[in-house]
């Protein structure tokens, strides 16, 4: 979990959704593809380990890149 230590200059890189379920019922294949495409990690919250569709990708102080959901970026000082 990433704590508000870490997140002391950290800034908002990037921005990602989960693919659509209804790609998966669509489109199997495109659906599995997107989701091999996502980072490690991708579908819960860095901050507070909810599962998550929206991801904002920030890059915290020590250069290492995290994604958290969209509530917790408020909640931890990013403009909505």
């Amino acid at each position: 979990m990433i704590t508000k230590e870490q997140l002391v200059g950290a800034g908002i890189i990037g921005y990602f959704a989960m693919p659509s379920r209804a790609v998966a019922e669509a489109n199997p294949e495109a659906y599995n593809n997107a989701l091999r495409g996502l980072p490690a990690g991708a579908g819960a919250c860095q901050h507070c380990g909810t599962g998550i569709h929206h991801h904002i990708v920030i890059r915290l102080a020590d250069r290492s890149i995290a994604f958290v959901g969209t509530d917790c970026a408020e909640k931890i000082g990013f403009d909505s």
